[in-house]
């Protein structure tokens, strides 16, 4: 088993399984069509595809826009936990960083398109960046309670990587993972944060 963060580094490519796609998005079905149509991200009817008209003008966001509209419009989605996805990751680090990024952007104009689905948890990402920066900042002044919290959060990562994986270079490779995602998406969260509000 490979730890999520480690995909932008294992999996330079992959491939979809049409029959087996995990549906965090929805597997939608309805009395009068019980055949799902599958897309990149979630097999769902025809019905739903039409009625909800498909993907929105939203990159990255796609999915969690087209989830919303479909529950608003009355269909249920389920997930499929034993299904399998193969997902593409970026293969160098620069590249996993723009797509991160561009994640981090795009959830503040699914909340406020959508403020009824806004969670706190979009906030993690951020909180982890500015805390990280205080924790040096409070250091410089001789306080270091922040920041053995964040030590003993990638000690935590290193960890379940090393029983995991079994190389001290993956184990590595997953703090530095760890460190890009949240960065990325925690400033491209709050930039657009910004520019909504503002």
């Amino acid at each position: 088993n490979v730890t999520w963060t480690l995909f932008p580094i294992l999996c330079a490519y992959s491939i979809v399984f049409i029959k087996s796609l995990l549906s965090i998005s929805a597997l939608v079905l309805n009395d009068n069509d019980d055949v799902p149509q599958y897309t990149a991200s979630a097999p769902f009817c025809t019905a739903a595809f039409n009625d909800s008209k498909g993907f929105g003008k939203i990159h990255p966001g796609e999915d969690p826009d087209l989830t919303i509209r479909l529950w608003k419009l009355g269909y249920e989605t389920r997930l499929i936990s034993n299904a399998y996805v193969f997902h593409k990751r970026r293969i160098d680090w620069a590249k996993f960083y723009k797509q991160v990024n561009k994640f981090g952007k795009a959830r503040p104009i699914l909340n406020a398109r959508y403020p009824e689905y806004d969670k706190i948890t979009y906030w993690f990402p951020s909180l982890f960046l500015f805390g990280g920066f205080l924790s040096v900042l409070l250091l410089m002044f001789g306080i270091n309670w922040l920041i053995f919290c964040y030590v003993f959060y990638f000690l935590l990562l290193f960890s379940e990587s090393i029983l995991k994986e079994r190389k001290i270079n993956i184990a590595l490779l997953t703090i530095f993972a760890a460190i890009i995602q949240f960065y990325g998406y925690g400033k491209g969260f709050i930039y657009a944060t910004y520019k909504i509000k503002v």
